[in-house]
């Protein structure tokens, strides 16, 4: 149904099953990424400088940490300097 940012590598697919539980329901992982992306997206677009110090986290990345361990997810940061972030969202999504 939805996805962001559009037709970008990692974008955030939303389906309508996602979208239904934003009537009432408790939100999903894909609802809660894309609402982060939006946010990080809205200060890139307003201070890109600040962005540059942020860093937000998938829901996943919580989830595959407490399941498996810092095995799986060690590659999550091999791009860049987690360290050189100001700002670090580690979203957590428990049911």
């Amino acid at each position: 149904v939805l996805s962001y940012p559009p037709g970008q590598i990692g974008a955030v697919k939303l389906k309508y099953r996602d979208l239904v539980c934003l009537a009432g329901g408790p939100l999903n992982d894909s609802i809660i990424e894309f609402g982060l992306k939006l946010f990080l997206n809205d200060i890139a677009m307003a201070n890109p400088q600040q962005a540059q110090y942020i860093h937000v986290f998938s829901p996943f990345f919580y989830t595959q940490l407490t399941k498996h361990g810092y095995e799986a997810v060690c590659k999550w940061t091999r791009r860049f300097n987690l360290f050189d972030k100001r700002f670090i969202f580690v979203p957590i999504n428990k049911e």
